[in-house]
């Protein structure tokens, strides 16, 4: 990850490499798993709007790619 990147860059490149429950996410990040859901609600609303991605969130409790995510197409 770079240092570089937006927290919600970051988030979308843990999640890309494999799934990840929210505090999984927390922990990569170091940020609190608070944090971690409110950041993937706004990554599944901008890969929808922007069509760069497959993804929606069922549950914030378990975030994960595989048992969490629909595919939604943009």
């Amino acid at each position: 990850l770079s240092p570089e990147q937006t927290t919600r860059q970051r988030i979308i490149e843990l999640l890309t490499g494999a799934p990840m429950a929210s505090h999984q996410l927390a922990r990569a990040l170091s940020i609190a798993d608070r944090l971690v859901e409110e950041h993937l609600a706004h990554v599944v609303k901008t890969v929808a709007e922007t069509g760069h991605g497959d993804f929606s969130v069922n549950h914030p409790a378990a975030w994960t790619v595989d048992s969490c995510f629909e595919t939604v197409r943009a």
